[in-house]
């Protein structure tokens, strides 16, 4: 338990989702109204990802692929709900008594706790598999990875599905990905990517050694 505590990104997620507890009942105190309550749930699944890579990391170092592989498909279908909170913004409108800046720094704190919950455990993940796979071929599963992300979060905020669909309701999940308008889901895929690549590239170049040190417990 111990080493989950000091597992990286921990802090900064709990900061973050701290500041956004601060700022929500701030907000209802002062209007009275719980308005924009649906980021609680959003703000939780963004924290489902990086739960997710403790076990994929845990199955990797120990070398257990029937965990690992479950683990890590589960990790799959959940990441897009990470950044996916920065398409929140679409709720965004004057909400009197409420000024709109501090609407702003309610979604932006939600937002970029999202982006960080996905960064971190793309890295945490990433970091399992190095060694394991060759450098290029795990490279290149990563960006592929951030690239399903951002075509996640245009199934989630314009077709409306969930993660869970892919095991619920399969046959019309692809019945939707047959008929997608093909240019707004390219450009909504590409934008999204590029924000949970950047936070990830910023995260991977901040800390390094986050999983290949004695604490890991790597074989």
């Amino acid at each position: 338990m111990s080493r989950v505590w000091r597992t990286p990104g921990l802090a900064a997620l709990l900061a973050g989702s701290g500041l956004w507890a601060g700022l929500y009942l701030g907000r209802v105190g002062y209007s009275g109204r719980f308005v924009y309550g649906f980021l609680l749930w959003n703000l939780f699944l963004a924290w489902v990802p990086w739960l997710l890579s403790l076990p994929v990391a845990w199955a990797i170092t120990h070398r257990r692929r029937s965990v690992g592989i479950v683990a890590l498909l589960a990790w799959v279908a959940f990441l897009p709900n990470a950044p996916y909170v920065i398409t929140d913004f679409l709720h965004l409108t004057v909400r009197s008594p409420v000024p709109l800046w501090y609407d702003v720094l309610l979604l932006g704190t939600a937002s970029i706790t999202g982006l960080l919950a996905g960064a971190f455990s793309l890295r945490r993940v990433e970091e399992s598999l190095d060694g394991r796979v060759h450098p290029w071929l795990l490279q290149a599963g990563v960006w592929v990875v951030i690239l399903a992300s951002g075509f996640g979060i245009y199934l989630g905020r314009f077709e409306r599905w969930n993660s869970w669909d892919v095991l619920v309701h399969p046959m019309s999940l692809g019945q939707s990905l047959l008929n997608m308008p093909t240019p707004r889901a390219a450009v909504v895929t590409a934008a999204c990517a590029g924000l949970l690549g950047v936070a990830y590239l910023a995260v991977r170049h901040q800390g390094r050694g986050w999983v290949n040190d004695p604490e890991s417990g790597r074989d």
